[in-house]
């Protein structure tokens, strides 16, 4: 929500948050109920198809997360247990192709990670951004597997908007330009996540290992020993239910 009330103040309008289930959320933006989408959504050439996007304002990948005394270490050892995922995301579809797995659905993270406590599922497929915020938040005690070579393991996140809405669209764009320019996004990053998310990628740090990330005194902005990091995200290549219906202010 900290990128969208950002992106509303430098656009000068009033940024009005709600929320609505995963399953529907493109739904209600083409229904016109909100006027953008910021939830950790995936760029894909579907989506293109029906919606625009602006940004894309960081990179995410698909993540496994269990308990954190779990004996559960690699892909192969889920066969024969039961994960959890939310419906509609592109999680589903990967969790489902994978061989002697139980695949449960949920309306999203919150319940996941209910489901994950509980042992009702024994591992969670979902972006790794917002699990650790959530892990950062709640002290949840939940640990990721390492998995460089998942499908899926990076993707570009933007903020949805209806084709029908080109200038408030570059607006957007103009707004979050200039946040990654001044790295106001970094500042965001750190607060919520702890670290540089432009970094918390596996495979992409010098640290190496699945979610390897920045340290959060990494100097915001600067020159540093992440590519990654000092990589600005420019351009399109071809997850939560945070929605912004903007406001005039």
């Amino acid at each position: 929500a900290s990128i969208g009330r950002e992106i509303a103040r430098r656009i000068g309008v009033e940024g009005e948050i709600v929320t609505t289930a995963w399953d529907g959320i493109l739904a209600g933006l083409l229904a016109k109920k909100y006027d953008t989408i910021v939830g950790s959504m995936t760029i894909t050439p579907e989506r293109e198809k029906v919606v625009d996007f602006v940004g894309p304002y960081y990179h995410a990948g698909r993540a496994v997360f269990v308990a954190e005394g779990s004996d559960i270490q690699s892909l192969a050892d889920i066969k024969g247990k039961t994960v959890g995922v939310t419906l509609g995301e592109t999680h589903e579809k990967w969790a489902r192709t994978q061989d002697g797995w139980s695949v449960r659905t949920y309306k999203g993270l919150p319940e996941l990670l209910l489901e994950l406590q509980a042992d009702r599922v024994q591992a969670i497929i979902a972006d790794n951004i917002p699990v650790r915020v959530a892990i950062k938040e709640n002290g949840a005690k939940l640990r990721q597997l390492d998995t460089p070579d998942i499908e899926g393991g990076s993707v570009a996140i933007g903020i949805a908007i209806n084709k029908k809405n080109p200038e408030l669209a570059a607006a957007m764009q103009a707004a979050l330009d200039e946040m990654m320019a001044d790295a106001t996004d970094d500042a965001i990053a750190i607060e919520w996540v702890g670290a540089h998310i432009r970094c918390l990628l596996a495979g992409t740090h010098p640290a190496g290992g699945a979610g390897a990330s920045c340290p959060a005194d990494a100097p915001i902005g600067a020159a540093h020993a992440c590519r990654r990091h000092l990589r600005r995200l420019s351009g399109r290549p071809s997850g939560g239910a945070r929605i912004s219906r903007w406001r005039a202010a």
